[in-house]
């Protein structure tokens, strides 16, 4: 398929059986494709490889629905969420505002998070996704860490409204000017890079 990126080549002996007339895997790919696309949205289904015979029948070539380079999430500057579908999900507990929010994230885009583990804290998720258990929606850090690649997300709604106050007419010490400027230098870094308006007032209550 030459429109197509070529994923990987598989033989017979890696295929099980589907059905129980025991049809081969691209006999069955478009159904079950049609059964995930309308069970779980276009996002979802538009992730699955084609399964096509090769040309001398010796293997299965699976092909992206996308042409170009294959790149894995660590290697990318940015990216939707729906990349992640397929992955497993470390996560925070249910009742997490956090969670939720990722949550709907996830469901916005078509998919459930298949959820592999939950923890109490997001320093927690990052070691979980250091060691491999998964991947995970935090906020993004300061300063790189070890093991770990952040990767950005561009979907609409991916990220949560603060707010800092402070008392106005009054003098702030050092330690809270320098917390007020940080914060003020990350909300215009943010908002550049989402092509936002950078004129955020004074921001005094």
């Amino acid at each position: 398929m030459a429109d197509q990126t070529t994923l990987i080549g598989t033989t017979g002996a890696d295929l099980r059986p589907l059905g129980v007339r025991g049809e081969p895997l691209h006999g069955t790919a478009a159904q079950l494709r049609r059964v995930v696309r309308r069970r779980l949205g276009d996002a979802t289904a538009d992730l699955l490889a084609d399964p096509q015979p090769h040309e001398d029948g010796s293997t299965i070539d699976w092909y992206a629905g996308w042409t170009g380079d294959v790149q894995s999430l660590a290697d990318l500057e940015s990216t939707a969420l729906v990349a992640a579908a397929s992955d497993d999900f470390v996560v925070l507990g249910e009742n997490n505002h956090f969670r939720l929010l990722a949550d709907g994230l996830c469901r916005a885009v078509g998919f459930e998070p298949r959820v592999v583990f939950e923890a109490s804290g997001v320093s927690t998720l990052r070691g979980l996704v250091a060691v491999g258990m998964g991947v995970s929606i935090v906020p993004p850090v300061p300063a790189p860490i070890a093991g770990l690649v952040e990767v950005p997300l561009v979907d609409e709604g991916a990220y949560r409204e603060i707010a800092l106050a402070w008392r106005a007419n009054s003098s702030l010490s050092r330690a809270a000017q320098e917390f007020r400027a940080y914060v003020e230098s990350q909300v215009h870094s943010f908002r550049s890079w989402k092509g936002l308006d950078t004129d955020e007032g004074d921001g005094s209550a």
